[in-house]
């Protein structure tokens, strides 16, 4: 009938709102969701994508506990010992996912995270373990061709804007020689 369509863009609306969470309370938050998706949604479709707005809030609520609980800044760990706490916290990431939404809501809002922290996992696995420098380049090479697209163009952005500040930071340069 009337179900809603969840998409990885319904986590990225909510996200857009909290991201005024200091300058608003949660409740005027709320309220500015409520409205969005009310101007968007009819009554069941509004009623399950308000449900999920109730639960990613309650997420969130845990995510503050969770992330006290597997601090990663322990200096004291091996980098094996290291990647090891990585993995369990993902796992245990992924286990608060689907127990605060259920297993196909959680997969749907979170994949692109989660297939981007198993990617970083699976790169410090290569670069922790025993292969040569050679092997380790060539694997590295091998799992960033797995990446989904929107993956790879998100990286390769993120390097532009790198080497821009990098260039920015140069003392010397005119503002001709740095953006031309």
């Amino acid at each position: 009938q009337d179900n809603l369509v969840i998409t990885s863009s319904l986590k990225d609306l909510f996200d857009y709102y909290l991201s005024a969470s200091g300058e608003e309370t949660i409740e005027q938050i709320s309220q500015r969701v409520e409205h969005n998706l009310s101007s968007q949604l009819t009554s069941l479709a509004l009623n399950q994508a308000l449900a999920i707005w109730r639960d990613y809030v309650s997420y969130k609520t845990a995510l503050v506990k969770f992330d006290q609980e597997y601090s990663v800044n322990d200096r004291t760990l091996s980098e094996y010992q290291h990647l090891q706490l990585l993995q369990q916290r993902q796992l245990s990431l992924i286990a608060l996912q689907d127990q605060i939404f259920s297993e196909s809501i959680a997969q749907t809002l979170f994949s692109f995270d989660r297939n981007l922290d198993n990617h970083t996992l699976e790169k410090a696995r290569i670069l922790a373990s025993d292969l040569s420098a050679e092997a380790k380049n060539q694997s590295l090479i091998n799992l960033d061709a797995q990446l989904p697209i929107e993956v790879t163009v998100s990286k390769k952005r993120n390097e532009k804007q790198k080497i821009l500040l990098e260039i920015d930071d140069v003392d010397g340069l005119t503002s001709k020689q740095k953006y031309n």
